[in-house]
């Protein structure tokens, strides 16, 4: 082999390697992007649940965990525009109550709300129609997540404050975590991404 060609052949194979190193860099930070979409929400660390108890809705197919002294309401007790069932933690709890003994309106409400709706097509497609029936875009930041093998995202919606909400697609549903108290994700106590990790899909 000539001395020409040997020089061409190593041209190449330095360009195949150039080639090759940037297509794995830009795969990591996706890779390592959707791993954290994947974990960030579920690291609810340092939390003793061992006198957690459990809600469990055969009817929308879920459960979730809370803590032992969350005050838990069912849809048939509350006025929260059709939520399943909400969860509230004891100091916002004593504020509702006092807000109710002073006949108090516009007061606090429960922290966590759980909704399930009925939707026959995509998660996106939902959320545009939701947009344009509101008239004005109530959301200001979206991102894609996978929850649990599921096609997620997390949001923070707008209206009379900011507030920060999980939606999640299976089957022919759409169920949206409503955090009533909570502007963002880095807001979430603790306890409150425990609760995340532990809601799952029961069928």
């Amino acid at each position: 082999m000539s001395q020409k060609n040997i020089l061409l052949l190593i041209a190449a194979v330095a360009v195949v390697a150039i080639f090759a190193f940037i297509v794995a860099s830009n795969k990591i930070p996706q890779q390592q992007d959707q791993q954290q979409n994947q974990t960030n929400l579920n690291n609810g660390k340092e939390v003793d649940i061992s006198d957690w108890q459990t809600y469990r809705n055969e009817e929308y197919g879920f459960e979730v965990e809370y803590p032992n002294g969350w005050e838990l309401d069912y849809r048939d007790k509350l006025a929260t525009q059709g939520a399943v069932i909400t969860l509230t933690e004891p100091q916002t709890q004593k504020a509702i109550d006092m807000a109710v003994e002073k006949q108090l309106t516009g007061g606090p409400l429960a922290d966590i709300h759980f909704y399930v709706y009925e939707a026959k097509v995509s998660l996106d497609a939902y959320l545009e129609d939701e947009i344009k029936k509101s008239g004005y875009n109530f959301i200001l930041e979206r991102k894609n997540l996978s929850f649990k093998n599921y096609n997620a995202c997390k949001v923070i919606e707008g209206g009379y404050g900011k507030y920060f909400v999980i939606y999640i697609e299976k089957d022919n549903k759409i169920y949206r975590i409503f955090f009533n108290n909570r502007e963002t994700e880095n807001d979430l106590s603790l306890i409150e991404r425990q609760i995340i990790s532990s809601f799952k899909f029961i069928n």
